[in-house]
């Protein structure tokens, strides 16, 4: 992770879920309160721009570690003795991600080394040209995490899981990639593999106990800039990539995890969260306040915007919405950015 950005990332947790309930054991090393002395966070950047009210994480105790990193990865990886290594990653988080790798690379070279995110699935072939990469997963990482952890256990062949390019002795096998997982058949998220500090998050001009909450998974929308105009180009063929989660599992879940970590904040996931039905919102608004009823934040598009909107979601708690601009040009935006807004 990205230096002091202390929120729950929903896919690894879903991975770790899903792991966990065919009896794997899985551990988490947690880059996020390692933090390079002079490094500007993005919350540290946003306020320094006004983008948002001045919070300091130090003020409730909690502080980057000491490290060094690499050397508490290497003491992390002799105490577990992992099978597999698998590493999360966006482009910004690569470098150090190798730094970790090249720090255990003297460890049992039989445990594999997968890397999988959004960095791995636009840039496979960079990845496995490091020598120390063995399997990169393109796209969504879930069910072919499932299937390798069932290989290894079973002395069964990984080399054709769908999703994975894995390295052989000459060219690596770059399997096909499956269809969109339903979110619905996910798991709920595994939030055991984190340390308690981790839920707390700056929102609002305030540090509240937040949970994170996937409400569906990519964008209707293909803006050139975005990691999701590649995804809606990599899974056309499959039926695409949006998906939504349905209303009654996400409030479910959400009831779950207010109860279970005394929750005081939820941030939706969902790329556009006004872009969808009016049923679904209104659904949404029905079942909310009554289940789940913390403040909540979410992110949307200027022009889905309506004042019908905007009194459901008053009416059921939402703290705020960050709304994308991009920029004040409305023919850069529409001939470079394709925000035809």
């Amino acid at each position: 992770n990205t230096p002091m950005d202390n929120l729950i990332p929903a896919g690894i947790s879903v991975i770790s879920a899903l792991l966990k309930s065919e009896g794997f054991d899985v551990s988490l090393f947690d880059t996020t309160f390692y933090k390079p002395a002079g490094f500007l966070t993005g919350d540290e950047a946003r306020m320094k721009t006004l983008q948002v009210r001045k919070t300091d994480l130090e003020e409730i105790g909690i502080h980057p570690k000491p490290g060094p990193i690499t050397e508490d990865f290497r003491k992390a990886v002799a105490d577990y003795q992992p099978d597999l290594i698998g590493f999360s990653i966006i482009e910004v988080t690569y470098r150090l991600s190798l730094e970790l790798l090249r720090a255990v690379s003297d460890y049992r070279r039989s445990a594999l080394r997968v890397f999988g995110g959004v960095h791995a699935t636009f840039a496979p072939q960079k990845l496995l040209a490091e020598e120390l990469i063995d399997i990169v997963c393109v796209g969504e990482g879930e069910y072919p995490m499932l299937e390798l952890c069932r290989a290894l256990r079973d002395g069964g062949d990984h080399s054709r899981i769908p999703n994975l390019w894995v390295k052989g002795n000459g060219d690596a096998l770059r399997n096909s990639l499956r269809p969109a997982v339903n979110l619905d058949a996910l798991p709920d998220q595994d939030w055991e593999i984190y340390e308690r500090e981790r839920l707390w998050k700056p929102m609002g001009g305030k540090i509240w106990v937040t949970g994170t909450f996937e409400m569906n998974r990519g964008c209707p929308y293909s803006c050139l800039y975005c990691v999701n105009d590649g995804l809606n180009r990599l899974y056309e063929p499959l039926g695409g990539y949006y998906r939504e989660k349905s209303i009654p599992v996400l409030i479910r879940e959400m009831r779950d995890k207010k109860r279970r970590y005394s929750l005081q904040f939820a941030y939706l996931v969902a790329e556009s969260f006004l872009t969808t039905t009016r049923e679904r919102l209104v659904q949404f608004a029905e079942l909310y306040p009554a289940e789940v009823g913390l403040p909540f934040w979410g992110e949307a598009r200027p022009e889905s915007v309506t004042k019908e909107k905007v009194r459901l979601l008053e009416a059921c708690g939402c703290e705020g919405l960050s709304l994308g601009v991009e920029s004040g040009h409305a023919e850069f935006r529409r001939r470079y950015m394709s925000r035809d807004m």
